[in-house]
Protein backbone atom coordinates (compact mmCIF):
# COMPACT_ATOMS: atom_id res chain seq x y z
CA UNK A 1 0.00 0.00 0.00
CA UNK A 2 1.18 3.48 -0.86
CA UNK A 3 2.10 6.03 2.12
CA UNK A 4 -0.94 8.30 0.42
CA UNK A 5 -3.49 5.09 0.35
CA UNK A 6 -1.99 4.44 3.62
CA UNK A 7 -2.45 7.64 5.20
CA UNK A 8 -6.37 7.79 3.55
CA UNK A 9 -7.20 4.76 5.46
CA UNK A 10 -5.91 6.03 8.63
CA UNK A 11 -7.72 9.66 8.20
CA UNK A 12 -10.58 7.38 7.54
CA UNK A 13 -10.73 5.05 10.72
CA UNK A 14 -9.69 7.96 12.68
CA UNK A 15 -12.87 10.13 11.82
CA UNK A 16 -14.97 7.80 14.45
CA UNK A 17 -13.10 8.61 17.77
CA UNK A 18 -12.98 12.56 16.93
CA UNK A 19 -15.72 13.07 19.22
CA UNK A 20 -15.38 11.87 22.51
CA UNK A 21 -18.33 10.87 24.86
CA UNK A 22 -17.41 13.60 28.45
CA UNK A 23 -18.18 12.75 32.15
CA UNK A 24 -21.38 14.36 32.30
CA UNK A 25 -23.03 12.57 29.57
CA UNK A 26 -22.96 15.06 26.52
CA UNK A 27 -21.17 14.19 23.08
CA UNK A 28 -18.43 17.04 22.44
CA UNK A 29 -20.60 19.42 20.03
CA UNK A 30 -19.68 19.95 16.45
CA UNK A 31 -21.62 22.26 14.94
CA UNK A 32 -20.84 24.89 12.67
CA UNK A 33 -21.85 28.66 12.23
CA UNK A 34 -24.06 28.95 9.11
CA UNK A 35 -21.88 29.59 6.04
CA UNK A 36 -19.65 32.79 7.37
CA UNK A 37 -21.30 34.68 4.51
CA UNK A 38 -25.08 33.86 4.48
CA UNK A 39 -25.82 32.53 1.02
CA UNK A 40 -23.76 29.87 -0.40
CA UNK A 41 -21.52 30.70 -3.15
CA UNK A 42 -22.59 30.69 -6.74
CA UNK A 43 -20.32 27.74 -8.39
CA UNK A 44 -22.52 27.00 -11.14
CA UNK A 45 -20.84 27.44 -15.24
CA UNK A 46 -17.47 27.44 -16.33
CA UNK A 47 -14.48 27.99 -13.72
CA UNK A 48 -12.80 31.09 -13.74
CA UNK A 49 -9.36 29.45 -12.97
CA UNK A 50 -8.10 25.90 -13.48
CA UNK A 51 -5.09 24.80 -11.31
CA UNK A 52 -3.24 21.57 -11.91
CA UNK A 53 -0.19 19.92 -9.58
CA UNK A 54 0.70 18.08 -6.73
CA UNK A 55 -2.67 18.93 -4.25
CA UNK A 56 -3.25 17.98 -0.31
CA UNK A 57 -6.72 19.44 0.45
CA UNK A 58 -6.45 18.54 4.23
CA UNK A 59 -10.21 17.54 3.50
CA UNK A 60 -11.19 14.04 5.20
CA UNK A 61 -13.16 12.80 2.25
CA UNK A 62 -11.16 13.57 -0.45
CA UNK A 63 -7.22 14.15 0.56
CA UNK A 64 -5.19 14.24 -2.66
CA UNK A 65 -5.91 15.81 -5.88
CA UNK A 66 -4.46 16.89 -9.43
CA UNK A 67 -6.36 19.25 -10.11
CA UNK A 68 -8.86 22.12 -8.40
CA UNK A 69 -11.08 24.52 -10.16
CA UNK A 70 -11.94 28.38 -8.91
CA UNK A 71 -15.49 30.18 -8.96
CA UNK A 72 -15.79 33.68 -7.49
CA UNK A 73 -13.51 33.53 -5.20
CA UNK A 74 -14.47 29.88 -4.19
CA UNK A 75 -13.32 26.32 -4.49
CA UNK A 76 -15.52 25.03 -7.34
CA UNK A 77 -14.28 20.97 -7.56
CA UNK A 78 -11.34 19.15 -6.51
CA UNK A 79 -10.59 15.87 -8.00
CA UNK A 80 -8.63 14.69 -11.10
CA UNK A 81 -7.66 16.59 -14.46
CA UNK A 82 -10.32 14.98 -16.29
CA UNK A 83 -13.15 16.17 -14.62
CA UNK A 84 -11.77 19.64 -13.92
CA UNK A 85 -11.32 20.19 -17.61
CA UNK A 86 -14.86 20.11 -18.14
CA UNK A 87 -15.74 22.52 -16.13
CA UNK A 88 -13.25 25.34 -17.68
CA UNK A 89 -14.01 27.19 -21.37
CA UNK A 90 -12.26 29.57 -23.66
CA UNK A 91 -11.89 31.89 -20.86
CA UNK A 92 -10.65 29.51 -18.01
CA UNK A 93 -7.21 30.62 -16.61
CA UNK A 94 -5.30 27.73 -16.39
CA UNK A 95 -2.44 27.30 -13.78
CA UNK A 96 -0.18 24.29 -14.20
CA UNK A 97 2.39 23.95 -11.07
CA UNK A 98 5.56 22.14 -11.80
CA UNK A 99 6.54 18.85 -10.58
CA UNK A 100 8.37 19.56 -7.05
CA UNK A 101 5.77 22.04 -6.01
CA UNK A 102 3.35 21.21 -3.60
CA UNK A 103 -0.48 23.05 -2.87
CA UNK A 104 -1.65 22.80 0.49
CA UNK A 105 -5.11 24.95 2.07
CA UNK A 106 -3.89 28.28 3.43
CA UNK A 107 -2.10 28.17 6.66
CA UNK A 108 -3.58 29.29 9.84
CA UNK A 109 -2.34 30.62 13.45
CA UNK A 110 -3.43 30.02 16.33
CA UNK A 111 -2.30 32.59 18.64
CA UNK A 112 -0.02 35.12 17.71
CA UNK A 113 0.50 39.06 18.32
CA UNK A 114 1.13 40.18 14.61
CA UNK A 115 -0.13 43.67 14.43
CA UNK A 116 2.91 44.15 16.82
CA UNK A 117 5.38 42.66 13.92
CA UNK A 118 5.79 46.63 11.79
CA UNK A 119 6.67 48.22 15.41
CA UNK A 120 9.37 45.50 16.11
CA UNK A 121 10.72 46.73 12.85
CA UNK A 122 11.86 49.72 14.83
CA UNK A 123 13.19 48.38 17.95
CA UNK A 124 17.00 47.73 18.97
CA UNK A 125 16.93 43.90 18.89
CA UNK A 126 18.63 41.89 21.76
CA UNK A 127 17.54 38.64 20.78
CA UNK A 128 21.41 37.70 19.64
CA UNK A 129 23.30 38.77 23.05
CA UNK A 130 24.01 37.03 25.99
CA UNK A 131 24.86 39.26 28.58
CA UNK A 132 23.98 42.55 30.00
CA UNK A 133 26.93 43.72 29.17
CA UNK A 134 26.12 42.76 25.44
CA UNK A 135 22.73 44.07 25.53
CA UNK A 136 24.29 47.24 26.92
CA UNK A 137 26.92 47.81 23.88
CA UNK A 138 24.34 46.98 21.59
CA UNK A 139 22.20 49.77 22.73
CA UNK A 140 24.73 52.30 23.28
CA UNK A 141 26.22 51.26 19.69
CA UNK A 142 22.57 51.81 18.06
CA UNK A 143 22.20 55.30 20.04
CA UNK A 144 25.70 56.49 18.34
CA UNK A 145 24.22 55.24 14.60
CA UNK A 146 20.51 57.13 15.35
CA UNK A 147 21.22 60.10 17.75
CA UNK A 148 18.31 62.70 18.34
CA UNK A 149 15.53 60.28 19.70
CA UNK A 150 13.60 61.19 22.77
CA UNK A 151 12.57 56.99 23.47
CA UNK A 152 14.35 54.34 22.27
CA UNK A 153 12.42 51.07 22.34
CA UNK A 154 13.97 47.87 23.20
CA UNK A 155 13.17 44.00 22.42
CA UNK A 156 14.08 41.19 22.94
CA UNK A 157 16.08 40.65 25.90
CA UNK A 158 15.92 38.01 29.08
CA UNK A 159 16.95 37.77 32.40
CA UNK A 160 20.58 36.07 32.27
CA UNK A 161 21.90 33.67 34.96
CA UNK A 162 18.84 34.58 36.90
CA UNK A 163 19.58 38.16 37.44
CA UNK A 164 16.73 40.43 36.43
CA UNK A 165 17.83 43.92 34.43
CA UNK A 166 17.64 47.49 36.34
CA UNK A 167 17.04 50.65 34.82
CA UNK A 168 20.87 51.58 36.47
CA UNK A 169 22.08 49.29 33.41
CA UNK A 170 20.46 51.15 30.74
CA UNK A 171 21.17 54.13 32.63
CA UNK A 172 24.71 54.16 31.99
CA UNK A 173 24.19 54.21 28.09
CA UNK A 174 21.97 56.89 27.98
CA UNK A 175 22.24 59.58 27.02
CA UNK A 176 20.20 62.73 28.80
CA UNK A 177 16.74 62.91 28.97
CA UNK A 178 16.21 60.12 26.84
CA UNK A 179 13.61 57.12 27.86
CA UNK A 180 14.99 53.57 26.95
CA UNK A 181 12.25 51.25 27.54
CA UNK A 182 11.19 47.51 25.70
CA UNK A 183 9.67 44.26 26.37
CA UNK A 184 11.57 40.91 27.29
CA UNK A 185 11.98 38.39 25.06
CA UNK A 186 8.84 36.21 26.40
CA UNK A 187 6.73 39.37 25.45
CA UNK A 188 5.64 39.41 29.60
CA UNK A 189 8.15 41.75 31.40
CA UNK A 190 9.25 45.51 30.52
CA UNK A 191 12.70 47.20 30.99
CA UNK A 192 13.09 50.79 31.58
CA UNK A 193 15.28 53.17 32.77
CA UNK A 194 15.73 56.27 34.95
CA UNK A 195 14.05 58.64 33.01
CA UNK A 196 11.29 56.26 32.32
CA UNK A 197 10.35 55.78 36.14
CA UNK A 198 10.40 59.38 36.42
CA UNK A 199 7.90 59.55 33.43
CA UNK A 200 5.93 57.47 35.12
CA UNK A 201 5.87 59.14 38.87
CA UNK A 202 4.83 62.13 36.92
CA UNK A 203 1.69 60.92 34.86
CA UNK A 204 0.50 58.72 37.84
CA UNK A 205 2.16 58.76 41.55
CA UNK A 206 0.52 55.48 42.33
CA UNK A 207 1.06 53.51 39.12
CA UNK A 208 2.86 50.86 41.23
CA UNK A 209 0.23 50.42 44.21
CA UNK A 210 -1.44 48.08 42.45
CA UNK A 211 1.04 45.45 41.68
CA UNK A 212 2.63 42.20 43.55
CA UNK A 213 6.33 42.44 44.41
CA UNK A 214 6.61 39.31 41.53
CA UNK A 215 5.07 42.26 38.82
CA UNK A 216 6.93 45.49 40.40
CA UNK A 217 10.26 44.34 42.32
CA UNK A 218 12.04 47.52 44.57
CA UNK A 219 15.10 47.92 45.89
CA UNK A 220 16.12 48.94 49.38
CA UNK A 221 14.80 52.27 49.20
CA UNK A 222 11.57 50.93 48.35
CA UNK A 223 11.84 52.40 44.57
CA UNK A 224 10.79 50.42 41.50
CA UNK A 225 14.68 48.71 39.85
CA UNK A 226 13.07 49.63 36.19
CA UNK A 227 11.98 45.84 35.78
CA UNK A 228 8.24 45.24 35.28
CA UNK A 229 6.35 42.09 34.78
CA UNK A 230 2.76 40.64 33.58
CA UNK A 231 0.15 43.32 34.29
CA UNK A 232 2.48 46.10 35.70
CA UNK A 233 4.39 45.36 31.79
CA UNK A 234 1.31 45.58 30.17
CA UNK A 235 0.11 48.64 31.29
CA UNK A 236 3.27 50.54 30.78
CA UNK A 237 2.89 49.73 27.24
CA UNK A 238 -0.17 51.35 27.18
CA UNK A 239 1.43 54.61 28.87
CA UNK A 240 3.85 54.56 25.17
CA UNK A 241 1.60 57.03 22.49
CA UNK A 242 1.14 55.26 19.20
CA UNK A 243 -0.64 57.35 16.13
CA UNK A 244 -3.25 55.49 13.86
CA UNK A 245 -1.13 55.53 11.17
CA UNK A 246 1.73 53.81 12.93
CA UNK A 247 -0.88 50.99 14.11
CA UNK A 248 -2.17 50.75 10.41
CA UNK A 249 1.16 50.54 9.27
CA UNK A 250 2.26 48.00 11.61
CA UNK A 251 -0.35 45.68 10.88
CA UNK A 252 0.24 45.79 6.80
CA UNK A 253 3.43 45.05 7.45
CA UNK A 254 2.50 41.62 9.40
CA UNK A 255 0.16 41.46 6.00
CA UNK A 256 2.74 40.87 4.14
CA UNK A 257 5.26 39.54 6.55
CA UNK A 258 2.29 36.77 6.88
CA UNK A 259 1.80 36.26 3.27
CA UNK A 260 5.93 35.74 2.72
CA UNK A 261 5.66 32.76 5.13
CA UNK A 262 2.53 30.77 3.88
CA UNK A 263 -0.39 32.23 6.20
CA UNK A 264 -3.74 33.42 5.07
CA UNK A 265 -5.61 33.81 8.52
CA UNK A 266 -4.54 34.01 12.53
CA UNK A 267 -5.82 34.75 15.79
CA UNK A 268 -5.31 38.16 17.16
CA UNK A 269 -5.11 36.78 20.68
CA UNK A 270 -5.18 40.35 22.51
CA UNK A 271 -6.21 43.20 20.00
CA UNK A 272 -6.55 45.70 22.74
CA UNK A 273 -3.22 45.26 24.55
CA UNK A 274 -1.82 48.50 23.13
CA UNK A 275 -3.48 51.53 22.16
CA UNK A 276 -5.28 52.02 18.46
CA UNK A 277 -4.73 48.39 17.33
CA UNK A 278 -8.51 47.49 17.56
CA UNK A 279 -9.25 50.31 15.91
CA UNK A 280 -6.55 50.11 12.88
CA UNK A 281 -7.59 46.71 11.93
CA UNK A 282 -11.37 47.62 12.03
CA UNK A 283 -10.06 50.97 9.73
CA UNK A 284 -8.32 48.83 7.62
CA UNK A 285 -10.75 46.06 7.08
CA UNK A 286 -14.09 48.98 6.16
CA UNK A 287 -10.77 50.51 3.35
CA UNK A 288 -10.47 47.33 1.48
CA UNK A 289 -6.72 46.81 2.41
CA UNK A 290 -7.05 44.36 4.89
CA UNK A 291 -6.84 40.85 3.27
CA UNK A 292 -5.09 38.73 5.70
CA UNK A 293 -7.86 37.06 7.86
CA UNK A 294 -7.95 38.36 11.52
CA UNK A 295 -9.75 36.62 14.37
CA UNK A 296 -9.74 39.20 17.79
CA UNK A 297 -9.86 38.15 21.15
CA UNK A 298 -10.78 41.06 23.61
CA UNK A 299 -8.45 41.09 26.74
CA UNK A 300 -10.05 41.12 29.57
CA UNK A 301 -8.49 42.11 33.36
CA UNK A 302 -9.88 41.04 36.47
CA UNK A 303 -10.94 44.62 37.62
CA UNK A 304 -12.99 44.90 34.12
CA UNK A 305 -14.73 40.92 34.35
CA UNK A 306 -17.89 41.71 34.93
CA UNK A 307 -21.05 41.30 32.43
CA UNK A 308 -20.87 45.19 31.17
CA UNK A 309 -17.25 44.11 29.73
CA UNK A 310 -18.82 41.22 28.36
CA UNK A 311 -21.26 42.98 27.01
CA UNK A 312 -19.63 45.55 25.08
CA UNK A 313 -17.52 42.18 23.68
CA UNK A 314 -20.74 40.81 22.43
CA UNK A 315 -21.14 44.05 20.79
CA UNK A 316 -18.08 44.21 19.18
CA UNK A 317 -18.53 40.83 18.26
CA UNK A 318 -21.73 41.61 15.82
CA UNK A 319 -20.84 45.05 14.40
CA UNK A 320 -17.15 44.60 13.96
CA UNK A 321 -17.77 41.44 11.51
CA UNK A 322 -16.23 42.15 8.82
CA UNK A 323 -14.73 39.29 6.68
CA UNK A 324 -11.19 39.81 6.99
CA UNK A 325 -11.48 41.13 11.02
CA UNK A 326 -13.78 40.00 13.63
CA UNK A 327 -14.00 40.31 17.23
CA UNK A 328 -15.01 36.56 18.21
CA UNK A 329 -14.07 36.32 22.05
CA UNK A 330 -12.56 37.08 24.84
CA UNK A 331 -8.81 36.57 26.10
CA UNK A 332 -8.04 35.59 29.20
CA UNK A 333 -4.40 35.74 30.92
CA UNK A 334 -4.19 33.27 34.44
CA UNK A 335 -0.56 33.41 34.60
CA UNK A 336 2.54 34.80 33.64
CA UNK A 337 5.93 32.75 32.03
CA UNK A 338 8.41 30.51 33.51
CA UNK A 339 11.23 32.52 32.73
CA UNK A 340 10.08 35.16 35.20
CA UNK A 341 8.51 32.81 37.73
CA UNK A 342 5.33 33.69 36.93
CA UNK A 343 3.66 30.75 35.43
CA UNK A 344 1.54 28.94 37.82
CA UNK A 345 2.37 25.88 39.12
CA UNK A 346 1.07 23.40 41.19
CA UNK A 347 4.36 22.50 43.21
CA UNK A 348 6.78 25.25 43.92
CA UNK A 349 9.52 26.07 41.47
CA UNK A 350 13.15 24.05 42.08
CA UNK A 351 15.11 27.36 42.48
CA UNK A 352 12.66 29.01 44.00
CA UNK A 353 10.40 26.63 47.10
CA UNK A 354 8.74 29.64 48.14
CA UNK A 355 7.24 30.24 44.56
CA UNK A 356 4.12 28.94 43.11
CA UNK A 357 3.63 32.09 40.22
CA UNK A 358 1.13 34.37 39.56
CA UNK A 359 -2.31 34.03 39.32
CA UNK A 360 -4.22 37.00 37.80
CA UNK A 361 -7.48 35.54 38.75
CA UNK A 362 -7.03 35.06 42.29
CA UNK A 363 -9.85 36.23 44.42
CA UNK A 364 -8.43 38.04 48.18
CA UNK A 365 -11.50 36.09 50.33
CA UNK A 366 -14.05 33.67 49.85
CA UNK A 367 -13.83 31.23 46.73
CA UNK A 368 -10.73 32.20 44.96
CA UNK A 369 -11.68 31.63 41.83
CA UNK A 370 -15.04 32.92 41.79
CA UNK A 371 -14.26 36.23 39.72
CA UNK A 372 -12.91 33.84 37.06
CA UNK A 373 -16.03 31.68 37.65
CA UNK A 374 -18.15 34.16 36.97
CA UNK A 375 -16.59 35.53 34.43
CA UNK A 376 -16.54 32.31 31.73
CA UNK A 377 -20.20 31.45 32.78
CA UNK A 378 -21.20 35.20 31.52
CA UNK A 379 -19.16 35.01 28.57
CA UNK A 380 -20.98 31.73 27.97
CA UNK A 381 -24.28 33.54 28.59
CA UNK A 382 -23.42 35.75 25.58
CA UNK A 383 -22.31 33.04 23.22
CA UNK A 384 -19.16 33.71 23.60
CA UNK A 385 -16.00 31.61 23.80
CA UNK A 386 -12.61 32.10 26.01
CA UNK A 387 -8.85 31.85 24.70
CA UNK A 388 -6.64 31.42 27.52
CA UNK A 389 -3.15 31.89 28.46
CA UNK A 390 -1.87 29.03 30.55
CA UNK A 391 1.40 28.42 30.63
CA UNK A 392 1.77 26.58 34.43
CA UNK A 393 -0.21 23.32 35.13
CA UNK A 394 -1.49 25.22 37.96
CA UNK A 395 -3.20 27.48 35.40
CA UNK A 396 -4.36 24.93 33.04
CA UNK A 397 -6.04 23.41 36.00
CA UNK A 398 -7.49 26.93 37.41
CA UNK A 399 -9.53 27.29 33.42
CA UNK A 400 -10.58 23.66 33.15
CA UNK A 401 -12.32 24.21 36.53
CA UNK A 402 -13.68 27.61 35.26
CA UNK A 403 -15.01 26.33 32.21
CA UNK A 404 -16.15 22.99 33.79
CA UNK A 405 -18.67 25.07 36.16
CA UNK A 406 -19.52 27.56 33.39
CA UNK A 407 -20.83 24.13 31.14
CA UNK A 408 -21.93 22.30 33.37
CA UNK A 409 -24.10 24.95 35.11
CA UNK A 410 -25.47 26.34 31.64
CA UNK A 411 -25.69 22.98 29.99
CA UNK A 412 -23.90 24.16 26.60
CA UNK A 413 -21.03 22.25 25.74
CA UNK A 414 -20.64 23.53 22.71
CA UNK A 415 -18.74 26.69 22.97
CA UNK A 416 -15.32 26.29 21.61
CA UNK A 417 -13.08 27.19 24.64
CA UNK A 418 -9.46 27.09 24.15
CA UNK A 419 -6.34 27.28 26.12
CA UNK A 420 -2.79 28.41 24.52
CA UNK A 421 0.32 27.43 25.48
CA UNK A 422 0.24 24.69 27.94
CA UNK A 423 3.94 24.43 28.63
CA UNK A 424 3.04 21.91 31.83
CA UNK A 425 -0.10 20.10 32.14
CA UNK A 426 -1.37 17.37 34.60
CA UNK A 427 -2.08 14.09 33.17
CA UNK A 428 -5.75 14.29 34.69
CA UNK A 429 -6.21 17.22 32.96
CA UNK A 430 -5.31 16.06 29.76
CA UNK A 431 -8.53 13.92 29.54
CA UNK A 432 -10.40 16.97 30.73
CA UNK A 433 -10.00 19.27 27.52
CA UNK A 434 -11.72 16.14 25.46
CA UNK A 435 -14.62 15.80 28.12
CA UNK A 436 -15.31 19.55 28.04
CA UNK A 437 -14.90 20.43 24.32
CA UNK A 438 -11.93 22.36 24.81
CA UNK A 439 -9.24 22.76 22.48
CA UNK A 440 -5.51 22.80 23.08
CA UNK A 441 -3.65 25.55 21.52
CA UNK A 442 -0.03 24.04 21.45
CA UNK A 443 3.76 24.73 19.85
CA UNK A 444 5.73 22.50 18.34
CA UNK A 445 7.88 25.12 17.74
CA UNK A 446 8.45 25.11 21.62
CA UNK A 447 8.90 21.32 22.52
CA UNK A 448 12.52 20.58 21.52
CA UNK A 449 15.11 21.05 23.81
CA UNK A 450 16.76 24.82 23.77
CA UNK A 451 13.72 26.13 21.58
CA UNK A 452 13.27 29.02 23.41
CA UNK A 453 15.27 28.96 26.61
CA UNK A 454 18.49 27.04 27.64
CA UNK A 455 17.65 23.71 28.35
CA UNK A 456 19.96 23.79 31.16
CA UNK A 457 18.12 27.19 32.73
CA UNK A 458 14.46 25.14 32.86
CA UNK A 459 15.70 22.04 34.49
CA UNK A 460 16.94 24.88 37.27
CA UNK A 461 13.25 25.78 37.22
CA UNK A 462 11.14 23.04 37.19
CA UNK A 463 13.78 19.89 37.43
CA UNK A 464 12.68 16.66 36.11
CA UNK A 465 8.88 19.10 34.85
CA UNK A 466 11.09 20.02 31.60
CA UNK A 467 11.12 16.29 30.62
CA UNK A 468 7.64 15.03 31.55
CA UNK A 469 4.21 16.36 30.22
CA UNK A 470 5.90 19.54 29.05
CA UNK A 471 4.42 20.58 25.76
CA UNK A 472 2.43 17.51 24.86
CA UNK A 473 0.40 17.24 21.77
CA UNK A 474 0.12 13.25 20.72
CA UNK A 475 -1.18 12.85 24.30
CA UNK A 476 -4.14 15.50 23.21
CA UNK A 477 -4.85 13.98 19.82
CA UNK A 478 -5.02 10.31 21.40
CA UNK A 479 -7.95 11.79 23.29
CA UNK A 480 -9.74 13.24 20.20
CA UNK A 481 -8.91 16.80 21.59
CA UNK A 482 -9.07 19.26 18.47
CA UNK A 483 -4.99 20.74 19.01
CA UNK A 484 -4.65 23.92 16.57
CA UNK A 485 -0.73 25.01 16.32
CA UNK A 486 0.78 28.56 17.00
CA UNK A 487 3.76 30.19 17.17
CA UNK A 488 3.22 33.76 19.35
CA UNK A 489 4.97 35.78 16.89
CA UNK A 490 6.39 38.30 17.32
CA UNK A 491 6.41 37.49 21.19
CA UNK A 492 8.13 34.48 20.41
CA UNK A 493 10.83 34.31 17.72
CA UNK A 494 10.69 30.85 16.93
CA UNK A 495 8.48 30.89 13.24
CA UNK A 496 7.77 29.16 10.22
CA UNK A 497 5.36 26.27 8.90
CA UNK A 498 8.27 24.56 7.69
CA UNK A 499 9.79 24.59 11.30
CA UNK A 500 6.87 23.64 13.14
CA UNK A 501 6.25 20.91 10.91
CA UNK A 502 9.33 19.07 11.47
CA UNK A 503 9.63 19.78 15.09
CA UNK A 504 6.19 18.33 15.56
CA UNK A 505 6.81 14.88 13.55
CA UNK A 506 10.27 14.72 15.34
CA UNK A 507 10.34 16.95 18.37
CA UNK A 508 14.18 17.83 17.44
CA UNK A 509 14.75 21.01 16.38
CA UNK A 510 16.15 21.27 12.58
CA UNK A 511 19.66 20.35 12.30
CA UNK A 512 20.15 19.91 16.57
CA UNK A 513 20.06 16.44 16.21
CA UNK A 514 19.15 13.74 19.04
CA UNK A 515 20.60 15.95 21.72
CA UNK A 516 17.48 18.62 21.25
CA UNK A 517 14.69 15.95 20.99
CA UNK A 518 12.46 15.86 24.21
CA UNK A 519 9.56 13.52 24.43
CA UNK A 520 9.56 11.72 21.03
CA UNK A 521 6.19 10.08 22.00
CA UNK A 522 4.37 13.33 21.86
CA UNK A 523 5.15 13.60 18.03
CA UNK A 524 2.76 13.42 16.22
CA UNK A 525 2.26 12.57 11.93
CA UNK A 526 2.32 14.73 9.18
CA UNK A 527 -1.06 15.07 7.93
CA UNK A 528 -2.01 15.80 12.05
CA UNK A 529 0.60 18.54 11.65
CA UNK A 530 -1.00 19.58 8.39
CA UNK A 531 -4.81 20.01 10.19
CA UNK A 532 -3.41 21.63 12.98
CA UNK A 533 -2.28 24.13 11.03
CA UNK A 534 -5.17 24.45 8.75
CA UNK A 535 -8.50 22.76 9.50
CA UNK A 536 -8.41 22.73 13.43
CA UNK A 537 -7.25 26.48 13.27
CA UNK A 538 -10.85 27.33 11.80
CA UNK A 539 -12.43 25.17 14.22
CA UNK A 540 -11.38 27.58 17.12
CA UNK A 541 -13.60 29.78 15.32
CA UNK A 542 -16.22 27.57 14.31
CA UNK A 543 -15.29 28.63 10.23
CA UNK A 544 -14.40 25.00 9.01
CA UNK A 545 -17.43 25.25 6.47
CA UNK A 546 -15.56 28.26 5.39
CA UNK A 547 -11.88 27.68 4.82
CA UNK A 548 -8.92 25.25 6.64
CA UNK A 549 -9.44 22.93 3.51
CA UNK A 550 -9.23 22.77 0.15
CA UNK A 551 -13.02 22.03 -0.43
CA UNK A 552 -15.43 22.84 -2.62
CA UNK A 553 -17.92 25.65 -1.56
CA UNK A 554 -15.20 27.26 0.64
CA UNK A 555 -12.56 30.14 0.09
CA UNK A 556 -10.47 29.44 -2.18
CA UNK A 557 -6.99 30.45 -0.29
CA UNK A 558 -4.06 27.88 -0.75
CA UNK A 559 -0.29 28.12 -0.32
CA UNK A 560 2.37 26.60 -2.80
CA UNK A 561 5.54 24.91 -1.39
CA UNK A 562 8.41 23.40 -2.74
CA UNK A 563 8.10 20.36 -0.65
CA UNK A 564 5.99 17.37 -0.14
CA UNK A 565 5.80 17.95 3.63
CA UNK A 566 3.71 14.06 3.21
CA UNK A 567 5.89 12.62 1.10
CA UNK A 568 9.25 14.40 0.92
CA UNK A 569 12.35 13.17 3.38
CA UNK A 570 12.04 14.60 7.04
CA UNK A 571 15.46 16.20 6.90
CA UNK A 572 14.30 18.26 3.69
CA UNK A 573 11.37 19.72 5.63
CA UNK A 574 13.09 23.08 7.25
CA UNK A 575 14.12 24.30 4.32
CA UNK A 576 11.13 24.61 2.07
CA UNK A 577 10.37 28.00 0.91
CA UNK A 578 7.17 29.46 0.07
CA UNK A 579 6.55 29.68 -4.02
CA UNK A 580 3.16 31.39 -3.90
CA UNK A 581 -0.05 32.43 -2.01
CA UNK A 582 -3.53 32.75 -3.11
CA UNK A 583 -6.37 34.80 -1.60
CA UNK A 584 -9.38 34.42 -2.58
CA UNK A 585 -8.66 33.08 -5.77
CA UNK A 586 -6.18 35.91 -6.44
CA UNK A 587 -2.57 35.92 -5.60
CA UNK A 588 -1.08 38.10 -2.71
CA UNK A 589 2.78 36.90 -3.04
CA UNK A 590 4.70 35.29 -5.10
CA UNK A 591 8.68 34.32 -4.78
Amino acid sequence: MKRRDFLKVSLTAGVATALPINVFGHTANSDNDAHQNGDKPDLSGAADILILGNIITVDENKLFADAMTIKNGYVQYVGNEQKARKLSDSHTVEKKYPKGLTIYPGFMEAHCHGMSVGLLESTIKLFDCNSFSEYQKTIKDYIAKHPGQDVYRISGWRNIGGQLPTAKLLDEVTPEGVCILGGSMDGHCFWVNSNCLKLIDETDPHFYDKYTPLEVPKDSNGRPTGYFSESAASDIQKLIPISMDTAKNSILAWQQFAFKHGLVAATEAGVNLASKFADAYSQLAKEGKLQFRTRAYWNVVMDQANEETVAMVERMSKEQNNEYYKVVGLKIFIDGVVESHTALLTKAYEDKKDTYGLDRYKDATGDPDATLKKLVLTAHQHGLPTHTHTIGDGAVKKMLDAIEYAKSTTGDYSIRDMLAHIELIRTQDIKRFAQLNVSAIVSALWSPKNAITPFGEELGYLGERATTNYQVMNSFVKMGVNCAQHSDYPVSQAFGIPRAIYCGITRRLPGGGKDTERLAEEAVTRLEMLKELTINVAKLWKEENHMGSLTPGKMANYVVYDCDFIDDDVEKIPGAVVQEVVVDGKEVYHV
